[in-house]
Order: C-alpha cells, then structure tokens, then sequence
C-alpha cells in the first residue's frame, strides 16, 4: 500500500506535465492514461514537423520522450520515459579498429604478392610498404569517412549515437565496413533520411577522390600486352557489370588515353572497387541499412517492407546472395523483420527537397552496381 500510494503523485504530475506541454502547441481532443500506463494524447490532426520537434526538445530537459502516430483514425502523442543507457565501450571501437587495419593491410599485403605484373614487371624493385599503404588509406578514407558522415547527421538532429565500430575481414576485401549504432530514436523522418544519406554521400565524394588518384596512377600499356597478360591469367579487362558502371564515366573526363592502350589498374583502383561494392549493397532500401533508412522515411513501414524484398532480390541478383542470406537471418532473429528504424514522428512526411534527393539516390546505385 504504501509504494502505491508514494507512485500515484508521481504518474499524475508526469501527465499533468506532459498535457500542459502538449496542450500548448496542440488541440487536444482527449487525453488519457492507456491500460500501460502510458500518457496518450488525442490531437487535432494538423501539420505537425515544427510544434512536434519542439515538444520533443522541451521534453527531453524532463526526462520524457513523446512519438506522434496517426492510429485508427486519430492522431495520437505518447509520453514516455526517457530510457536510461548504459555506458560505452570505447575500448571495444578502439580494438575493432586496431582489428581492421590489421586485416586490411594484410589484404593489401596478400594483393600486392598476387600481382605479379605489378611486382616484376611495372614496378621491379619496389618495396611493398608504399603501394600497400596507398590501399590500407584509400580504402579507408571511403569506409571511414562513411561513419564521419553519420556522426554529423547525428549531430545536427542531436541524435545520441555510438563511436563506429570497424568490422575486420578477409582478402580480398579486409573489412566488411563498419557501423554505427543509434542510442536515441530520430526526431521524424527527415532525421531518418539524413542519417541514412550522410555516410554513402561522404563516402561517395570520397569514392569520387580515390577513383580519380587510382586513373592518375594507372600504367598505360600498349594492348597486344595486355592481350596476351589475360591469356596468361596475369591480368583481367575490368568491364561492366563487374566493375561499376562509375569507373567508365571517370575514366574519359580524367584520363583519356590514345587508341592501342589501356590502363593497367593498382591496387588504389581495387580499393576504389571495394568502396563501391560496400557503397553499392549499403544504398539498397533493405532492411536497417543506409538505403532502408531513406526508403522507410520516404515509403513509411508497408512501403519499406516491400521495398526490402526488393532489395533483397536485388542483392541476389548481383551475385551477393550470401549477404542477402546473412541479412534476412538477422531480420529474422530480429524479431522484427523488416521493421525499420522508427522515428519519434511518423506523422509528418519527407520534405519535398529530400524526395527529389532521392533521385540522386538511384542514380548513384545505377552507376556503383557490380555483378559477379
């Protein structure tokens, strides 16, 4: 009895507070506790972005989170507790880091003994330090920068997030990229799509960057060597699909090279294709990857879920179907399958410049696509 009666004052002051806060930028239609427990708002459906944003700035000084969903025909604000997080583990980022630039320089390593064109004939006498060095930066300039891109969209929509953790690999790769992990919810679905777009747009000046450099230091060899490399297994023609269709478009504006030649690619150009690869499969609108965050903004949850499949089949179709096997298992255990990242207002839609980036969107998984 006695913890009863100390715990009422206390939930009637948290709505008390909540409806004032509400009542001041809506009209409430009503107001009640649901069989939870849990403060919940009948609002006049209105164009909410701004009031709502608000709300949840003056909420969270007060240790409340609201959501705003449109439900059985009303709109509906919810108040609840702000969760209390648990500490990070910087020293878990720091060793996966340390982790992955072992991998990758070992993968550069691994590539440079594999070449053996590059190694006796183009570039006799080389150590291996230089050129492995130039791949271990060029690669994680796109992988890194990615997560920095994160970072700043976290920042500007004040959503609290983890450092990013590197995901070691094997050759020929080295990494499997890295993530981040999201400790408060977006504010609405422009937050979304801005941490969804952020990382592959860094990463994706960055691509533009490191693509240009490996063109500049490619080695122009006359064709009948390159001819007869391939014949001997030394050397391989990169062409699309297997190489994105963006190297093509690069190649004439950077480089244009005289009729007889062709450009013999180092490792800075692999790493190019490695960028491209992880930018390409992460921009599909697939689940909780950067692609399935713009896609759950822009299409909501049953667009989004649909579009998931597509990715998915997308992801097969390209020849990746062991991600796409590993990324369903991992809806599924989930236990939310396709469930996306949900933002604080799921009411108010995508502002119109961020649809028509989208567009942008496509265009930029048109040309990063490889097939293998």
């Amino acid at each position: 009895m006695p913890s009863s009666a100390s715990e009422e004052p206390e939930v009637s002051a948290s709505f008390s507070e909540a409806k004032a806060s509400i009542s001041s930028r809506f009209a409430v239609v009503d107001a009640y506790l649901d069989p939870q427990d849990i403060p919940t708002f009948v609002v006049r459906p209105e164009p909410a972005k701004l009031k709502f944003r608000s709300l949840v700035d003056e909420m969270s000084g007060k240790g409340l989170v609201p959501t705003l969903r449109f439900e059985d025909g009303g709109l509906l604000i919810r108040v609840f507790p702000k969760p209390k997080l648990k500490p990070t583990r910087p020293l878990i980022n720091v060793v996966l880091l340390a982790g992955t630039i072992g991998t990758v320089f070992a993968t550069g390593f691994v590539l440079w003994e594999g070449s053996v064109l590059q190694r006796e004939v183009l570039m006799p006498g080389t150590e291996p330090y230089l050129p492995v060095s130039l791949f271990v930066l060029s690669l994680f300039a796109i992988v890194g920068l990615h997560e920095v891109g994160h970072k700043i969209a976290c920042e500007v929509h004040r959503m609290d997030s983890t450092m990013p953790y590197f995901i070691p690999g094997v050759p020929p790769t080295g990494t499997f990229g890295a993530v981040i992990s999201l400790r408060s919810p977006p504010r609405n679905r422009d937050a979304l799509f801005d941490l969804g777009l952020s990382g592959p747009m860094v990463a994706f000046v960055s691509l533009i960057i490191v693509t240009i450099l490996s063109i500049q230091t490619a080695y122009l060899v006359p064709i009948a060597d390159a001819i007869l490399w391939n014949k001997l297994g030394l050397a391989q023609p990169a062409s699309w699909p297997e190489y994105p269709l963006f190297f093509d478009l690069l190649i004439p504006v950077v480089r244009p090279y005289p009729r007889g030649f062709v450009l013999f690619f180092t490792q800075i150009e692999f790493a190019a294709w490695i960028g491209s690869l992880i930018s390409y499969l992460n921009l599909l609108p697939i689940w909780q990857l950067d692609g399935g965050h713009m896609a759950r903004a822009l299409l909501g949850s049953k667009g989004h879920k649909i579009a998931s499949y597509i990715g998915l089949a997308a992801m097969v179709f390209s020849g990746f179907w062991v991600f796409a096997l590993l990324l369903s298992i991992m809806m599924f255990l989930s236990g939310r399958g396709s469930s996306g990242v949900i933002p604080l207002d799921d009411w108010s839609p995508l502002s119109a410049s961020r649809k028509v980036m989208y567009v942008a969107v496509i265009f930029m998984i048109t040309i990063l696509f490889v097939r293998l």
